[in-house]
């Protein structure tokens, strides 16, 4: 049997898993010993929606109406005879990609090297764009960079964590199983403000449900309280900040 390491393709959280191949067959999904040995439920079912009936294992092409399977060659011959059609009938910038949070940067990389480079124009979208965009400019503004501040291991260790229009449990399980309800056990508080009553609300020391669309009402109130009351940390702001 042939042990493959790759990297979970579901969400954000990196989780690295082991395909366990056996006459060219995914048998088995397995976390990485490197990972906490642990995978949620959407990564060890992987060879499930890699295997099923139903998934398309030819490329399609629309013949007179139809989808018809053809081979690869075929395929791309098709995509790259439509694309330089296009190109030389409208111009490089009538064409548009849109990336994948599904696949590596490494992929995203080369995929936005072909736009740039091979068809010459810059419509590259993604999906990021717009769930992360406002966040990214929000973080770059108020300190610089649009990563993290802090590292995932540390959510453990933390004394308050303040979650607010995100359900964890379902968009990072591993997060919140192996984090944040650790963080719970060691005597962390948690805070959450949601519209809905999720998971993570059940173990929550405080629940503020709002309702849909007034959580900027919600957050503007709080940063009022905090500097009317003079909570801000005054040196942090004027050096990091």
């Amino acid at each position: 049997m042939k042990e493959v390491i790759t990297v979970c393709p579901y969400c954000g959280a990196g989780c690295q898993m082991v395909l366990r191949v056996e006459e060219s067959e995914l048998v088995k999904v397995v976390p990485a010993k490197t990972d906490d040995n642990f995978l949620c439920a959407k990564g060890v079912r992987v060879q499930e929606f890699i295997q099923h009936e139903r998934r398309l294992k030819k490329p399609l092409v629309r013949r007179n109406g139809s989808l018809k399977e053809v081979s690869w060659e075929e395929a791309i011959e098709v995509v790259a005879t439509n694309l330089e059609s296009l190109k030389t009938r409208y111009g490089p910038d009538s064409i548009g990609f849109i990336g994948s949070a599904c696949v590596t940067t490494e992929e995203n990389y080369v995929f936005q090297k072909f736009a740039r480079a091979v068809i010459g124009t810059n419509n590259v979208d993604h999906c990021a764009r717009l769930c992360h965009a406002p966040s990214v400019m929000a973080m770059i503004q108020a300190i610089g960079s649009g990563a993290m501040t802090n590292t995932i291991d540390g959510f453990v260790d933390t004394k308050v964590l303040f979650i607010i229009g995100y359900n964890p449990s379902a968009s990072h399980p591993k997060l919140y199983h192996r984090k944040i309800l650790k963080a719970k056990e060691k005597g962390s508080k948690i805070i959450v403000a949601d519209p809905r009553r999720i998971p993570v609300a059940k173990v929550a020391d405080i629940f503020m449900c709002f309702k849909p669309g007034t959580e900027i009402a919600l957050l503007n109130a709080m940063v009022n309280v905090i500097i009317s009351k003079g909570l801000e940390n005054k040196q942090f702001i004027n050096i990091r900040t």
